[in-house]
């Protein structure tokens, strides 16, 4: 079973995504709210999964983000974080990639881009969405 953090907010949106998760994988998907995990995370040995979901459209706010990339590597002993991201412009996605992000999708991406996705980095690869970025 496939386990997954995910950290958003829950909207409508991130509604869509899970969904996208129970009809392709078999997996337990656990939420931590952005104000919680990256404010006061709990304790490391508390903290597991084989991905993070990262929604920085539902994390605005919250601070210096490649600081956040690098803390949940820590805290996840370096799960793989796929970020969902609100901006297709390489200078706004390239510093997250370098902080340590695995992959970046959109914030409403085609269930065919989530899955390719999540089974490349699953797979020890990269992904990037956006296609100027590859």
């Amino acid at each position: 079973m496939l386990s997954i953090a995910f950290i958003a907010e829950l909207n409508q949106t991130n509604n869509i995504i899970l969904e996208m998760v129970e009809q392709n994988y078999t997996a337990e998907t656990t939420f931590y709210k952005p104000s919680h995990i990256l404010k006061a995370p709990p304790a490391v040995e508390d903290l597991e999964a084989d991905i993070i979901l990262f929604d920085l459209n539902t994390s605005s706010g919250m601070g210096n983000v490649q600081d956040h990339i690098k803390s949940l590597n820590q805290l996840f002993e370096n799960s793989p974080i796929l970020i969902i991201h609100p901006y297709e412009h390489k200078s706004f996605v390239q510093p997250l990639i370098e902080a340590g992000a695995r992959g970046i999708i959109p914030v409403a991406p085609t269930e065919m881009e989530f899955t390719q996705a999540i089974d490349e980095i699953l797979g020890g690869k990269s992904f990037v969405s956006f296609p100027d970025l590859k």
